[in-house]
């Protein structure tokens, strides 16, 4: 997705010639901030960048699974605060997938899952919960 309720024209949409609704969740594509090393190794050196398209949306999926695993990992599942013998450690990919789906939020004027949108925009606020108070997966797009 470009905009909040806007999918990025390079965007591939389904459903699959077997009728799956595909893509499963969408994520932002334009404009994304990303690290941008100068090349060199013996630098060390980082910049950021802003770049557009869907080489930017999936690692901001894959790294929202990263967050997501971490936190079942290490037990802030169910109470929002790190219980180490809460922890959920064998996470399938089915789960993952589940999850992340339904953390998801419909775009303006969608009624359901479709073959353009998925079941909508990725929010990781819908899954997190800290018991703090605190939300620092909301990032307003």
């Amino acid at each position: 997705a470009s905009a909040q309720n806007t999918v990025y024209s390079a965007s591939s949409w389904g459903p699959t010639y077997d009728g799956r609704t595909k893509p499963d969740l969408m994520a932002p594509a334009t404009p994304v901030t990303s690290a941008k090393s100068d090349g060199s190794l013996a630098s060390n050196n980082c910049n950021v960048e802003s770049k557009s398209g869907t080489s930017m949306a999936t690692p901001l999926v894959s790294g929202s699974a990263a967050l997501l695993r971490q936190y079942l990992a290490e037990g802030y599942y169910p109470t929002g605060s790190k219980v180490p013998t809460n922890n959920i450690s064998n996470l399938s990919g089915p789960l993952m997938k589940a999850l992340l789906i339904h953390s998801t939020t419909q775009f303006t004027g969608q009624s359901g899952p479709d073959g353009t949108r998925g079941f909508g925009r990725l929010e990781l606020q819908h899954l997190f919960y800290f018991a703090d108070g605190s939300n620092p997966s909301y990032v307003p797009l």
